[in-house]
């Protein structure tokens, strides 16, 4: 008999410590898709982010002298390091779209059993139309982002006073904007339905979207500095060798071991904010089963 994988089902009322052993038992069936999908999909992104921020480590080498006028030297700073300051902020957002698209067809694809060598054979189809509509989903945020944000300069402008309204009101609604994510992935649906939905079901599930998301980014954290503890030592041991060098230099065996620490670095970074997201979509589901009472066979044409 061929083995299987169990299934974690999507659509189900879930306590906290459920919603946090679901995401966990993703990680544990879905360990080895995962690892190879972010290698595979973040390691390309990671190197340019690596590279960028090693060229912005060398800022600390920038010297003024080296330049008649000030437009000169601005012109310099804007070509060494304003172009990767770019890159790694460019870099930064595709790859998060790519680790968002990566751990939601993970997700769906575990709401089913399937053998255990085939590990999610639609997986790529799922990326492919999750990656697509993260895209579309970013460029609303940015739409809405900045009207919300004209609209608190314009109360801001009135009184100053307003700030201690606005400050606990963009909290409040923030969180419920963690489902917008999965909702737009899981359900056929427009922008802007998923959107309001959010506010929907989020606002009555408030409470648990806020502690999963604040649980998981502290264990995140925590599993984040100990995989980079290794590339902040040896960076305070670049920056020591290189403040006490007279020309200032880092030998090459000392930059490519930076250089590597910094793609672990980064490489588990990613892996540790899926921790977020993945409770995210079990969060989604306990809120769609307690709002609107939906169970996933209810909607087999959602996991065809």
């Amino acid at each position: 008999m061929e083995s299987t994988h169990p299934f974690i089902a999507l659509y189900k009322k879930r306590s906290f410590g459920e919603k946090m052993s679901a995401t966990f038992d993703l990680i544990k069936y879905g360990r080895k898709p995962l690892l190879k999908y972010l290698i595979y999909l973040l390691l390309p992104v990671s190197i340019v982010q690596a590279i960028c921020m090693m060229q912005l480590m060398n800022i600390e080498n920038f010297d003024v002298n080296d330049y008649a006028d000030s437009i000169q030297m601005l012109t310099a700073m804007v070509g060494s390091y304003g172009l990767s300051y770019f890159f790694l902020m460019l870099t930064s957002v595709v790859g998060a779209l790519l680790l968002m698209a990566l751990v939601y067809a993970l997700v769906k694809c575990y709401t089913q059993p399937h053998e255990a060598e085939a590990a999610c054979p639609n997986i790529g189809s799922l990326l492919s139309k999750n990656f697509k509509r993260l895209v579309i989903l970013t460029l609303f945020s940015i739409l809405v982002g900045v009207i919300y944000t004209i609209l608190l300069a314009m109360l801001v402008y009135l009184s100053y006073y307003t700030l201690a309204l606005i400050i606990p009101l963009t909290l409040v609604l923030c969180v419920p904007l963690g489902l917008f994510v999965p909702i737009y992935l899981f359900e056929e649906i427009g922008i802007w339905r998923a959107f309001i939905k959010s506010f929907r079901i989020g606002f009555p599930t408030w409470g648990g979207t806020f502690l999963l998301a604040f649980i998981n980014s502290i264990i995140g954290g925590i599993i984040s500095v100990v995989i980079g503890l290794p590339y902040i030592v040896i960076y305070m041991v670049r920056s020591l060798l290189i403040n006490s060098s007279e020309g200032g230099s880092m030998p090459l065996g000392m930059s490519v071991v930076v250089f590597v620490l910094c793609l672990i670095y980064l490489l588990g970074a990613y892996f540790s904010r899926s921790l977020v997201y993945i409770s995210m979509g079990y969060q989604y589901g306990h809120a769609v089963e307690a709002e609107d009472g939906r169970r996933v066979e209810d909607e087999p044409e959602k996991f065809d």
